[in-house]
């Protein structure tokens, strides 16, 4: 029997300001992991794919069953810089392409999968324990939910020429529901992008942005929070 053919994926690579290294892959937007260096960020993408396509089988059940073997190849590195007090994250290369309806409609799928994920166990949660304090220190859920929903605004507001990112904190309501609102209400501004805003790239503060770069930073930020309760959740 034949060996079954490798599956190879570009990878793309940002070193952070404390010097961890992010992998991604592009082409499958919210597919990341963490290295100290460049080795070991891609071993680490590379042991993450199994992981990465089952989470998508149990959103998707048409989704063939990828089994690799799997090799990630560097495409493209950038450092995350300081402009002011403005982090800057990368744009590669990738990022500048307009997105088409295929794209968008795959991209805003991933986003409602991993927001699926996080309002299933935030959901599960009694009231109390969201103001619990982490026996190790650090943000309670309650900040953890309200951190990825005021990023998630932060993120659709680089759309606009002169963004106005809305607070959360004006939003009211409780915190579990009031982050499904706002993730309904950025699906709908997304959704509805017309073509010359699926292609534009506008530059805030020194960092560059696109429709592209706001779909995947906004998979990945979920899905890490969602990774982030997930072990607070199970250290209790």
């Amino acid at each position: 029997m034949d060996a079954p053919a490798t599956v190879t994926h570009d990878a793309y690579l940002e070193v952070e300001r404390d010097g961890r290294w992010t992998a991604q892959i592009l082409d499958l937007p919210g597919c990341f992991a963490f290295g100290r260096d460049e080795a070991g960020a891609l071993a680490a993408l590379t042991a993450s794919l199994p992981t990465y396509y089952a989470w998508l089988r149990t959103h998707d059940d048409y989704m063939p069953d990828v089994r690799g073997p799997w090799q990630v190849v560097p495409r493209e590195t950038l450092n995350t810089r300081l402009v002011g007090e403005h982090e800057v994250n990368a744009f590669f290369a990738p990022d500048a392409q307009a997105v088409d309806d295929e794209e968008l409609d795959w991209g805003l799928a991933l986003l409602g999968w991993a927001h699926e994920d996080l309002m299933r166990m935030a959901r599960a949660l009694p009231a109390a324990a969201l103001d619990v304090p982490p026996p190790q220190g650090g943000r309670t859920l309650r900040q953890i939910l309200d951190h990825v929903g005021q990023s998630q605004l932060w993120f659709v507001s680089r759309l606009d020429a002169s963004p106005v990112p809305t607070a959360i904190s004006q939003l009211g309501g409780e915190t579990v529901e009031r982050l499904d609102r706002v993730h309904n209400a950025c699906e709908s501004r997304l959704r509805g992008a017309n073509e010359e805003q699926r292609a534009r790239v506008l530059d805030h503060e020194g960092e560059r942005w696109s429709m592209r770069k706001v779909l995947r930073r906004s998979v990945q930020h979920t899905r890490e929070h969602t990774a982030e309760v997930q072990r607070l959740m199970g250290g209790r």
